[in-house]
Formats: structure tokens, sequence, C-alpha cells
């Protein structure tokens, strides 16, 4: 997050509809709070909303799958994917 966006968030005037993506965050960097990925195992809830954030890159195995399983219904995922896979 931006020094700007915790600014706003502290001072109550970030005009954020979905305050649960703010609260994964803060709970995976600040409190270490882990989740088990499909593809990686065990990684913290922050590293889970950056491998989200992600576009496609077929650079490897590993990112192909990663990018599959967070818009093919893993339980931590916080996309809206209508229609499947985006790409």
């Amino acid at each position: 997050m931006s020094a700007s966006t915790v600014s706003q968030i502290l001072s109550n005037s970030y005009g954020a509809r979905d305050w649960g993506g703010i609260e994964a965050r803060v709970r995976g960097e600040l409190m270490r709070e882990t989740v088990v990925c499909p593809v990686l195992d065990e990684i913290t809830k922050g590293y889970c909303q950056d491998e989200q954030a992600k576009s496609f890159t077929g650079t490897s195995a590993t990112r192909t799958a990663l990018f599959h399983a967070c818009r093919g219904g893993c339980e931590h995922s916080r996309l809206k994917v209508a229609g499947g896979v985006d790409g």
C-alpha cells in the first residue's frame, strides 16, 4: 500500500467500499496471518493478495498455475471473475 493510502485509512477518509481487502493485507503483513495456497502451500495473506493482483505471464509453470488458481475458485481469492478465467 502506498503511504497516501495508509494515511487516508488512518484518517478515516479512504473511500473504499470493501474494507475486507485492507483487513486481509493488515492481517497478512503486520500480523503474519497465513493461508494455504493450492500452488505454493502456506503463504501470508499479503503475499496471497499480491499474487491475485498480478496479470497473466507464462514465464513459468508456477506463475501460470497461480494465475489460474487465483481465478479458478480458490477459497482465498478476492477476485470477482465473471464467466471463468480472464486473461
